[in-house]
């Protein structure tokens, strides 16, 4: 069972080469001013605190951004735009400062929202694989690859009836993997080197 394990783990980490911070930055929400957020459904406090917090990641101090991140978090209830922007900044500084159990905590946060679908499902089920892998919990990662394969297939499936109601605007889609009856080709016999007998010679 362990070897087996092992086994997957290497699978796994051979999928999943994309270095982490790559990863989060497709989560790192636009910058928007302060004023601009407290009118889209954002409480200005709130709003001020994800932009102080993007000021200091500006500046490379993730430790200041997480903290007023945190702070931000625990004005509860927050709405669905405060949400996504606090966890969503959240996530790129907490890879960014490597703290990957934070990474993890914010991202389960995001999901358990149920707003998370597509490709930004993906793209979080990936992170998530990645970061377990990179803490050695082999087995959260396992499970989560699994649950990234089936939103993987989801999302190819929703694509595919997408582009048939399409007109225009060509997309590309990606379909599952579906080896060809002869995937290798047949070995070729190799030619016969006989030496010549004498009599077979020319004159």
């Amino acid at each position: 069972m362990l070897k087996m394990l092992n086994l997957r783990a290497s699978l796994l980490a051979s999928l999943l080469a994309m270095p982490l911070a790559g990863i989060a930055a497709f989560t790192l929400p636009l910058e928007a001013d302060a004023q601009a957020q407290s009118s889209g459904g954002w409480r200005k406090e709130i709003a001020d605190k994800v932009k102080s917090a993007q000021d200091a990641g500006k500046q490379g101090n993730f430790s200041e951004a997480i903290r007023l991140l945190k702070e931000a978090k625990a004005k509860a209830p927050l709405s669905p735009q405060e949400e996504q922007g606090v966890n969503e900044y959240l996530i790129y500084a907490a890879s960014s400062a490597k703290d990957y159990r934070l990474v993890i905590a914010t991202v389960d946060d995001r999901l358990a929202t149920g707003r998370v679908t597509g490709a930004d499902l993906v793209r979080k089920l990936r992170l998530k694989a990645t970061t377990c892998y990179s803490l050695r919990d082999y087995r959260g990662a396992i499970d989560t690859f699994n649950k990234l394969s089936a939103a993987q297939g989801s999302l190819g499936a929703d694509d595919r009836s997408w582009s048939a109601m399409r007109s225009s605007h060509c997309t590309t889609t990606v379909r599952p993997f579906r080896p060809s009856r002869r995937l290798w080709p047949c070995p070729r016999r190799p030619a016969s080197r006989r030496p010549r007998s004498a009599s077979c010679s020319r004159a």
